[in-house]
Order: structure tokens, then C-alpha cells, then sequence
């Protein structure tokens, strides 16, 4: 082997030592984080909403691209819920107030097209404070 032939086996050999570990994700053993469904939910979804006294409506949340929210109940046309929403690659959140300033949260595991979950008003002691609800995006 030629002195130009050794010192290309040496500089590869050096550069896949140094860039093998990071590469094979030997930093990292549990892997690439799957990607966060955010971007893909801003957008209008619908379904249905019960509530915990067995009330059931019509349900539309437009999530907004700049993280807020609107909420309407097809039994509430003057009421709303309005806030801010959030998303890990597991958990969808939502917080803020209902049209007359009560403190309100739904959450639901985050999914880029179908969300189910549960809602709260206040400290949910009455049963019509709190319920499910079952939306997917248009």
C-alpha cells in the first residue's frame, strides 16, 4: 500500500470513529423523537360533546396557527370557550375561559386527525362542569 493509500484508510478510519457513535444514535438509546402532530392540527374540527349530567351537542374547535383556540357548543350559540392551545408529541391542551370567565381546560391525546378527550369548568364539582368529547379535523 502506497503512503497516499495508508493515510486515506487512516482519515477514513479517524472519520467514521468520530461520526459512527453520533450517526448510529448512540447519544441517544431511545431513539428519534416521533414528530410533535402541532403544526398539522391548526384547522377546524367537529364532533360531538357530552356533558357529565348526559347533555350531548354539536361541537366545533378551531385551533389557530398561532396557538389559540375557539370552542362552540351547537346548545351553547351565545357561549364559547376561547384560549390557548399546546401539543407534545403525546398530549393535547387547552386552556382558558368560558364566555363568562370561567376557568376551562380540555386535553385529549394529540393525534394529527381524530381527538378525544375530556373538559372541565372550574373544579368540575358539577356534573354539567365537566364531560367528553369526541372531534376530527375538516
Amino acid at each position: 500500500m502506497t503512503l497516499a493509500g495508508r493515510s486515506l484508510v487512516r482519515a477514513v478510519a479517524v472519520c467514521a470513529a468520530v461520526v459512527m457513535p453520533a450517526s448510529c444514535g448512540d447519544s441517544d438509546p431511545s431513539g428519534p423523537a416521533p414528530p410533535s402532530p402541532g403544526p398539522f392540527l391548526a384547522g377546524k374540527w367537529t364532533g360531538i360533546s357530552n356533558y357529565g349530567d348526559g347533555t350531548q351537542t354539536a361541537l366545533t374547535i378551531t385551533l389557530r396557527a398561532d396557538s389559540t383556540v375557539l370552542a362552540r357548543a351547537d346548545n351553547l350559540p351565545v357561549c364559547y370557550f376561547e384560549g390557548a392551545w399546546t401539543v407534545t408529541a403525546t398530549q393535547f391542551t387547552a386552556t382558558g375561559h368560558d364566555c363568562i370567565g370561567n376557568p376551562m381546560t380540555i386535553a385529549a391525546p394529540a393525534s394529527r386527525s381524530h381527538l378525544v378527550g375530556t373538559w372541565i369548568v372550574g373544579d368540575g364539582t358539577d356534573p354539567a362542569e365537566r364531560g367528553w368529547f369526541d372531534v376530527s379535523k375538516h
